[in-house]
């Protein structure tokens, strides 16, 4: 495992998507993003995607610089086409729109339509946390992206649509980002590129078999993700439904309709909390109930009770001063990826060099 400055990743991704058209501008915002998953321990929704980006753009699903367009809008509500543009630049878009509505109208709806991979949902709801704002999230995907099985089935049938949730806290936002099915599709590949098995439970092989074996989801035919809940996964089921009604029926598209695969939609709904109270006092508050949630003895196996998000900002800090790691096949396919949009070698002797210094 190579380490990796926060600085250097964020060059390197720029200068990649930069060569594949995309203004520098949005270029940034991206980087920025999937570096930010990867401080905060999320890899698979890191730079893990820089070779999957640049193969989107190239078979035209991704639409670097599309414009980004309010189709429909309310009082507190809207809906925005991104185009096909690159998730991480649709989303920030329509959660600063979402904000903004909040701020003016007390509670805002912000519905986003024709968005590729929005990457980390969290950072969008921490956006409006930052903001004073308490903020919910909900993604589907098209069907070409529905690798969880419904509870009781043994075919794709729903995307692992993630919901997440942020507010205020007395040190850094309390933020919950989780997708709906026992894992998200990167997390497997993260397993697969390091060569090791799978917990028990996640997922199963095309006959409906449980596996440990990453490679599973990957064969011919492949294998599929488990809703989240294991013995009651029906209730991760309803809110895989539930992230697909606001994401998608509510948006007005289908399940079944034909979407390129990548393609999300997506729910923001925002609330000013100074409508209801002082801010600080919220905060204070959440204070409150963190030391009260952490008082609990940890139960056997456990060091202590961690809030949401908690495990996430510690990594952060960690991973700030000592370097980001990288898998070596990770590693590799981003080389392999640069090389081929002729990316200055400087690029890469930059991000070599604070490797070193980072480790």
């Amino acid at each position: 495992m190579q380490k990796h400055s926060t600085d250097s990743l964020r060059s390197i991704a720029t200068e990649i998507f930069a060569a594949c058209g995309t203004p520098r501008e949005e270029a940034a915002i991206v980087a920025e993003q999937l570096v930010a998953s990867n401080l905060m321990g999320l890899d698979s929704h890191g730079v893990l995607r820089i070779p999957q980006y640049v193969g989107w753009i190239q078979d035209g699903v991704i639409q670097p610089g599309a414009k980004i367009t309010l189709v429909k809008e309310s009082g507190g509500t809207a809906q925005v086409d991104c185009g096909l543009n690159f998730g991480q630049v649709g989303g920030q878009r329509a959660m600063e729109i979402a904000i903004a509505k909040a701020r003016e109208y007390k509670i805002a709806c912000v519905l986003v339509t024709n968005c590729c991979h929005v990457g980390r949902l969290g950072y969008f709801t921490q956006m409006a946390a930052e903001d004073g704002m308490f903020a919910m999230a909900f993604v589907n995907s098209s069907k070409y992206g529905h690798s969880v099985v419904p509870y009781g089935g043994v075919e794709g049938r729903i995307a692992p649509n993630p919901i997440s949730y942020a507010c205020p806290g007395p040190e850094h936002p309390l933020v919950s980002d989780m997708a709906l099915s026992t894992t998200a599709h990167g997390k497997v590949v993260i397993y697969r590129n390091r060569g090791e098995r799978l917990p028990e439970g996640w997922i199963v092989d095309a006959s409906g078999k449980p596996s440990t074996d990453p490679n599973v989801l990957f064969d011919t035919p492949h294998g599929w993700i488990l809703p989240a809940g294991g013995n009651v996964g029906y209730k991760g089921f309803a809110m895989l439904v539930l992230a697909e009604i606001l994401a998608g029926t509510l948006t007005g598209k289908a399940i079944t309709d034909e979407i390129p695969d990548g393609t999300n939609g997506a729910c923001f709904v925002v609330i000013d909390i100074s409508a209801f109270a002082p801010v600080e006092g919220f905060r204070d508050a959440i204070g409150i109930m963190t030391a009260y949630m952490k008082s609990a003895p940890p139960a056997p196996g456990f060091e202590e009770v961690l809030m949401p998000g908690e495990l996430d900002f510690r990594i952060m800090r960690e991973r700030r001063d000592k370097g980001i790691p990288i898998d070596a096949v990770t590693w590799q396919r981003i080389e392999a990826t640069a090389k081929a949009l002729q990316v200055p070698l400087a690029v890469m002797a930059q991000s070599s060099s604070a490797s070193a210094t980072a480790t």
